[in-house]
């Protein structure tokens, strides 16, 4: 009998420690805000679902840490006003930063802003050659055509045949029209 109660007391016992060894569930994880990978995902998922004003802080921390593409994405928002106000200024120091870690894409929408009156044709000309430079064949026709004529800077005719040329190789026509007739200044366009 003895040990029939204690066999008993074990088995009443068992599933009591058992219940009372259960693992607890983990604490649920802290969010700190986004880093690394998780703020391009974070970015991403947000543009995909037509959110972009929840885009712009995960892009700005990417940006901040060096990453050409996502300040150029956020400076697509704020020169379009995607996600928040129209803020042109914002989005050409944006630009210009995108341009300087080497986004070509950058360069080239930086020279076009200051075409539009947010620099003026130095800055212009200096951003569409890094462009140019960065392979941008369209960035390199538009230094040519400001340097054939001389809007806003010196005319150097030489050099605007030799950004005519090189945009003509990377495959853009209008260089080609170009760097056959320098002299023109009207930009031929198909019907």
């Amino acid at each position: 009998m003895r040990r029939r109660a204690r066999c008993l007391h074990h088995l009443v016992a068992l599933p009591l420690l058992a219940a009372g060894c259960r693992k607890q569930p983990p604490a649920a994880p802290v969010d700190e805000g986004c880093f690394g990978a998780r703020c391009v995902e974070e970015a991403e998922a947000a543009l995909y679902y037509g959110d972009p004003a929840s885009a712009r802080e995960p892009l700005a921390i990417v940006c901040d840490g060096g990453d050409a593409f996502a300040c150029f994405r956020l400076a697509e928002l704020h020169h379009y006003g995607r996600g928040g106000p129209v803020d042109v200024p914002r989005a050409a120091q944006l630009y210009e930063q995108s341009c300087t870690v080497d986004a070509g894409e950058g360069c080239e929408r930086r020279a076009e802003l200051a075409r539009d009156g947010h620099g003026g044709p130095a800055v212009e000309l200096d951003f569409a050659l890094r462009a140019c430079e960065a392979q941008r064949p369209l960035a390199c026709t538009r230094a040519g055509e400001q340097l054939a004529v001389g809007r806003g800077v010196e005319g150097d005719p030489t050099r605007a045949t030799t950004l005519y040329e090189k945009a003509c190789r990377m495959g853009e026509v209008t260089g080609c029209f170009f760097f056959s007739d320098p002299a023109t200044t009207e930009i031929y366009t198909p019907e």
